[in-house]
């Protein structure tokens, strides 16, 4: 299946596209590198699987920038933390340093694009190769630890917010059967409880395979609590559409998800989001041990894909 690439724009950034037959895909290289865009195209039409905000035009952030001062849409790279933490004394900005960076973009002969860009800070480079397959987005990650006195841990995450509807059911692996609450709040109480996946409290049927109605007026957040296994398959359907995920495993244990259900800035959607490490704060996970670390002048390399079936 033939992929066309070529330029254009988006909400008044400069973009890059990738298409086929299947899907459109739109990066935004100086905002992030942030997937915009995903269209999934078949034969009634296309439909956008990632949630829009209302804004016409996107404002670039600064680098170490409040990610929720800006647009709060489409698909960010967090990394190497997703909340704000201090590592070696210096500040990992929230959600992390690189979705607040201009990265480089660069169309391969093979029709794939490679984006990257390069921490001063931390001296890492951040890299993504990515293909369109059929009906399937493959990403290949890369992070290179240059020259460095200490070890780099870093959590990685893909915060690709897609749209909320009341048809939307979350596919999980059927051994991942116990969340760990790390929203405090709402419906499932304090941050750190634990409960039984899907079906959280039976006496109030409270399945989470579902989003609640856009009027709950809440938010979720919680992580699975056994870790990724080999070829596991996580996503969600809603109508006709099918969205399949994946990760090398061994890299990118651990799963979590991400549910807005009308409380942060009114935006319905929700995130499942596979991740290098927990819960959220890299020098507390590398603390816990729950976190990936890159050793000087050396590299960790991982897979991620979306499959679409529509």
């Amino acid at each position: 299946m033939k992929t066309q690439f070529y330029n254009s724009e988006y909400k008044g950034v400069a973009s890059v596209v990738l298409e086929n037959e299947k899907i459109r895909a739109t990066w935004l290289p100086s905002y992030g590198s942030k997937l915009a865009s995903l269209i999934a195209k078949n034969q009634s039409g296309e439909q956008e699987l990632l949630f829009q905000s209302d804004l016409t035009e996107l404002i670039i952030p600064s680098y170490g920038a409040v990610f929720s001062d800006y647009d709060s849409s489409g698909f960010d790279e967090c990394f190497p933390s997703i909340d704000s933490c201090e590592w070696n004394h210096q500040n990992m900005p929230d959600h992390g340093e690189v979705w607040a960076m201009p990265w480089h973009c660069e169309q391969l002969l093979n029709g794939s694009l490679t984006f990257s860009v390069y921490s001063e800070k931390f001296n890492y480079t951040f890299s993504k190769n990515i293909t369109l397959d059929d009906d399937s987005l493959i990403s290949t990650y890369q992070v290179q630890l240059h020259k460095s006195v200490l070890s780099l841990p870093f959590i990685w995450t893909p915060h690709a917010l897609f749209r909320g509807t009341a048809t939307t059911q979350f596919i999980i692996p059927e051994y991942m059967d116990k969340i760990y609450n790390v929203c405090g709040g709402g419906r499932l109480g304090p941050y750190g409880c634990v409960y039984d996946y899907p079906i959280a409290i039976k006496q109030a049927m409270l399945d989470l395979r579902y989003l609640e109605p856009k009027s709950a007026n809440n938010c979720e957040k919680y992580y699975f609590t056994k870790k990724l296994c080999a070829n596991s398959l996580f996503g969600f359907n809603d109508n006709n559409i099918e969205v399949r995920m994946s990760v090398d495993h061994h890299i990118v244990p651990y799963l979590g998800i991400w549910k807005n259900q009308g409380a942060y800035k009114g935006h319905y959607n929700f995130a499942i989001e596979p991740c290098t490490g927990i819960y959220d704060d890299t020098a507390h996970a590398y603390d816990s041990k729950l976190c990936q670390v890159v050793e000087p002048n050396s590299s960790i390399e991982w897979k991620f894909s979306i499959k679409i079936k529509a």
